[in-house]
């Protein structure tokens, strides 16, 4: 059985920078992981580049130039965002640099490849709306990606990364795309937890109602007309992948891959999540469908924890 991934809180440094010609400034902090805060900081200066260059040389002067050491390079945090005040809905393209706390920049060697990716960017409005699940490429010093966003709001950009000497990560960073969200309308519970994408049906097969802070298992089935979906690809190195994010609090987010190591005949995906606390949450499972990758969001109550572990096989 494949370990499941969960990306913890980690306090970390981090500049964050959106470039968008014409667009305004503005710099917000944001918070990480299962509600845990953010420290603040400032983004690297040129000044302090040079510094820790001096300082990497005179330990070791044959690896001048070189990012040095083996302490935790993201250790303390600040996201700023820049040039943000005039994006508009429609094509959106977010590019940014990647700081450490000793001001070192990070660039793809720094990254190891995660689920086929050095970097993941969740792009998704405050009330859930308009979910998108990117990849982000590094040209010409900075990470970028573009995006079709149709609607106006406000939104959070998820990064998730995990640095050659550290544990995965997750960073937020808040960002209004044209105007703030109006009146936010929330997913409502999937009817008979499922979900239709085209003509493919997703539905969770749930063995018992989901509780807070005890590991649930639980099947994804994957039907066209009745029939179970055969034509399931691999997406990203594995058969299924999953965001859970909860309504009404950013700051709950989990990325998971799949249980099933072997590609499924029966159309049937396992996964295995934590739901935190209690609420209302929202399941976007994706898989590779006849060769293209179709998301899911299926929307669950989760119920008050009953101080158990719900671990057994479905």
């Amino acid at each position: 059985m494949k370990k499941i991934k969960f990306i913890p809180p980690l306090l970390v440094m981090l500049a964050l920078t959106l470039v968008v010609a014409g667009c305004g400034k503005k710099t917000e902090s944001a918070n990480l992981g299962n509600t845990t805060p953010v420290a603040s900081g400032t983004a690297p200066t040129e000044k302090m580049r040079e510094k820790n260059a001096k300082t990497d040389e005179k330990k070791d002067p044959s690896k001048s130039g070189m990012h040095q050491g083996t302490e935790a390079k993201l250790a303390g945090t600040r996201i700023d965002l820049q040039n943000s005040n005039s994006l508009k809905p429609g094509k959106v393209t977010l590019a940014f640099k990647l700081f450490g706390l000793d001001a070192h920049e990070f660039s793809p060697t720094d990254l190891k490849i995660n689920d086929g990716k050095p970097m993941h960017l969740i792009l998704v409005r405050d009330d859930l709306a308009g979910y998108q699940h990117l990849y982000p490429d590094y040209t010409n010093e900075l990470w970028a990606i573009t995006a079709q966003i149709p609607q106006a709001g406000n939104y959070y950009v998820y990064v998730g990364i995990e640095p050659t000497e550290e544990k995965p990560i997750v960073l937020r960073v808040p960002v209004v795309i044209g105007e703030p969200t109006g009146k936010k309308k929330y997913p409502v519970s999937s009817p008979n937890f499922s979900e239709m994408v085209g003509d493919v049906t997703a539905q969770l097969d749930l063995a018992s109602p989901i509780k807070a802070g005890e590991i649930t298992k639980f099947n994804v089935k994957l039907t066209r007309n009745n029939n179970p979906v055969a034509q399931l690809g691999s997406h990203l190195g594995t058969f299924g992948h999953a965001v859970v994010l909860m309504h009404t609090e950013p700051s709950h987010f989990e990325y998971i891959d799949t249980l099933t190591q072997e590609k499924p005949t029966n159309g049937v995906v396992k996964f295995a999540a934590n739901f935190s606390v209690d609420g209302m949450y929202t399941i976007f499972a994706q898989f590779n469908i006849d060769g293209q990758t179709k998301t899911f969001p299926i929307t669950v109550e989760v119920g008050k924890s009953t101080g158990g572990s719900k671990d057994g096989e479905m």
